[in-house]
């Protein structure tokens, strides 16, 4: 005889089967118990099955005597109460059930408003705690996509806050691994010990090492030209002059009306230079009339009016109103560009062609000189272009009486010389400089996205690219590129390249395109996110809260510019969190 399966199973009146919850069997002493009765039987049950075991297998319809016992259902109807929280502790843990759900919901509340204030950029007191516990957070979340997506390239940037501490904002560009499309993602601010190159490359790469643990182991132009600089010191002049009074800005209102608005030059955003100067083109014989008001009224100190009438005398030359034109002409151009390279999900060769666009627009801006200054002329008709005077520096003759004779400009010649030549060359060898940066990448990967480029062709560039990429591509590149190409001729649709294979689910058909376009798609264009990032530090840290510890406004910020990850999160996660550090 020994201990079969069958006694734990018990028999219904109708033949079903029943498992025996209760009996339990100890290996060490060979024998079986039941434990409700071990655990609730009172002291004068004296059953084998509570004290010393039941073995005798021979004699297993014991067990079912015991199971129909009185005792034994007392004791199982003991223990289900027990295991259903019906005992004598029912009501102090429901007591305590009700305590932590209440301040739950407070937590809960309190979490939602954080984010809610968060998201709007908004600066306020609390603890720092669920601060940190939050951006912990969305900052895993982040982390997490980047570890999935493998590949991805940063954009750090610098600007000194209200107390005077570097903030160097670091963002991370990425291909998303649930969409497939580029997304940049602010990281952090730091404060910044030296703006040396090495130093800020160390700081990058120890806080994402040491702190996010990401492995690497594969991984201006007008200061060219004193007139431009004074051009623009006179708008922002204007602007200062009327925005520093109220009685000035209100006599500046009586003249343009409640449509237009003057505006002000900023530092760090040169798309405010294309509202400002086009704001004074549109608004010019206005603005003069309320200089021209300012600078007659007797009421007005004597310092007030003599600067008014300067300004108005500054803005009635025909150089600063050629500037005016010509200046609201080019930078409508870089506007328009600028707002086109904002978009997170603008490709290098999109950002190349921009730049060479821009420089061709540049290169052909020196013939349109005469265009200008007849505009300028529809709006000061008898104006002349102010002679400049010169100290002319005394030549030493040569002895054999050689040398070049000195030539003399007219005042419009050397004007468009000397500044509009000289302002549409600087721009334009800055744009070549940054276009063929871009450039320079671009072509790299340029053949992925040309259908019809020769065989011939196409294995050169397959080939550069392996190279360039050894740890990630194969030579494999090249027969896949042909495949994909002619796969791309086939399908008729808007969506991009890497769309396709991703909307297809054809990475396993083409691995090598699939990793060759995404290292494309993760590669930094500009850096406007960091910029924007400013913008909210700007907010967080404003001349009330310019004593907050550093970690303040980096969660805030990083809650206000990654909202779409915050409204993600687990509320609930977030609070037994919280309450589990305590």
């Amino acid at each position: 005889r020994f201990c079969s399966q069958n006694i734990f199973l018990g028999c219904k009146a109708n033949g079903e089967n029943y498992k025996r919850e209760w009996l339990l069997y100890s290996p060490s002493v060979g024998s079986v118990y039941c434990f409700v009765c071990k655990l609730f039987s009172p002291k004068s049950f004296n059953s084998r099955f509570a004290t010393d075991g039941f073995s005798d297998w021979s004699n297993s319809n014991m067990i079912h005597k015991h199971e129909n016992s009185s005792i034994h259902r007392d004791c199982m109807l003991s223990y289900l109460n027990r295991r259903h929280n019906f005992g004598f502790t029912h009501e102090f843990e429901t007591q305590i059930d009700e305590e932590h759900q209440y301040w739950k919901a407070i937590l809960r509340r309190i979490v939602a408003v954080i984010i809610t204030i968060a998201e709007r950029g908004l600066s306020f007191q609390g603890r720092n705690e669920v601060f940190g516990l939050i951006s912990d957070k969305v900052r895993t979340a982040i982390f997490s996509e980047i570890s999935v997506a493998r590949y991805f390239s940063l954009s750090v940037d610098s600007t000194p806050d209200l107390s005077h501490t570097d903030q160097l904002s670091i963002v991370l560009r990425y291909v998303s691994p649930t969409d497939g499309r580029p997304v940049e993602r602010f990281i952090t601010f730091t404060s910044l010990k030296s703006h040396t190159g090495e130093e800020i490359a160390d700081q990058v790469l120890h806080y994402l090492c040491e702190v996010c643990k990401v492995d690497f182991s594969k991984c201006s132009a007008v200061d060219g030209c004193p007139e431009a600089v004074d051009f623009f010191s006179s708008v922002r002049l204007l602007c200062t002059f009327f925005a520093s009074s109220a009685h000035r800005w209100a006599v500046l209102k009586t003249y343009l009306g409640n449509d237009r608005l003057l505006k002000c030059l900023s530092d760090s955003r040169w798309e405010a230079h294309a509202v400002a100067t086009s704001a004074i083109l549109e608004s010019y014989p206005q603005i003069l009339d309320a200089l021209d008001d300012i600078a007659e009224d007797q009421t007005q100190k004597g310092d007030t009016r003599r600067e008014a009438a300067n300004i108005a005398n500054r803005m009635q030359t025909l150089e600063y109103v050629f500037m005016l034109v010509m200046w609201n002409h080019i930078l409508q151009h870089f506007h328009w560009t600028s707002q086109a390279l904002q978009d997170s999900e603008v490709n290098l060769q999109t950002c190349t062609d921009l730049y060479r666009s821009l420089t061709g627009y540049l290169h052909n801006l020196r013939e349109d000189f005469e265009k200008f200054e007849k505009t300028t002329k529809q709006i000061l008709p008898h104006s002349n272009y102010q002679a400049v005077d010169h100290r002319r520096s005394v030549r030493k003759k040569r002895v054999d009486g050689g040398g070049a004779p000195e030539v003399s400009l007219s005042a419009r010649d050397e004007f468009r010389v000397t500044t509009y030549y000289a302002i549409v060359d600087i721009l334009e060898s800055c744009m070549k400089r940054r276009a063929e940066v871009y450039a320079v990448l671009a072509d790299r990967f340029s053949f992925l996205n040309n259908v019809d480029i020769p065989d011939e062709e196409c294995m050169k560039a397959s080939q550069k690219l392996v190279q360039a990429y050894p740890d990630d591509l194969n030579t494999n590149l090249y027969g896949e590129v042909r495949q994909f190409h002619s796969y791309m001729r086939t399908k008729f649709t808007d969506s991009g390249m890497y769309d396709s294979i991703i909307e297809d689910k054809i990475q396993c058909v083409f691995p090598n395109v699939e990793i060759a376009l995404r290292i494309f798609l993760t590669l930094m264009i500009t850096n406007c996110t960091t910029e924007r990032s400013f913008s909210s530090l700007k907010r967080l840290k404003n001349p009330q809260h310019t004593a907050v510890i550093q970690e303040r406004p980096d969660a805030l910020s990083l809650l206000c510019m990654e909202v779409d990850i915050v409204r993600q999160l687990n509320y609930d996660e977030i609070i037994e969190e919280f309450v589990q550090s305590k």
